[in-house]
């Protein structure tokens, strides 16, 4: 199934923060991939925000019909609730595709403006 997705400025700038230094050249299609690497690979809880959720990282969003956006990004390790309970919790999905609606001219220039602070 299909899911689009968008990418909010602070859930970027959030996850800039949060990467791991390993990552010496952050571009467009890293951020992308990653974000699409927790979303396929992930577990969700719905309540009043949607989670999407792996080991490293949690991704609180909100969902509108067939479109999730993305607000802001976690790492697992901090979240209030520990890993084994939040999967306990959760449920698998059918997002095999995921498409994002945000340009890339977009994101390009977020994280240009972020990596020069």
């Amino acid at each position: 199934m299909r899911i689009n997705v968008v990418i909010t400025r602070h859930a970027l700038q959030r996850l800039l923060e949060r990467a791991p230094r390993k990552f010496k050249k952050f571009n467009v299609d890293v951020i992308l991939n990653t974000f699409e690497n927790i979303i396929k690979n992930g577990r969700i809880v719905e309540g009043r925000d949607l989670l999407i959720f792996t080991s490293k990282y949690i991704l609180v969003c909100s969902k509108i019909e067939d479109k999730i956006i993305i607000k802001t990004v976690m790492q697992a390790k901090n979240y209030k609730i520990s890993y084994e309970k939040l999967y306990k919790m959760s449920k698998e999905h059918d997002w095999n595709v995921v498409s994002f609606l945000n340009s890339r001219k977009r994101l390009k220039e977020w994280i240009d403006s972020m990596l020069r602070k």
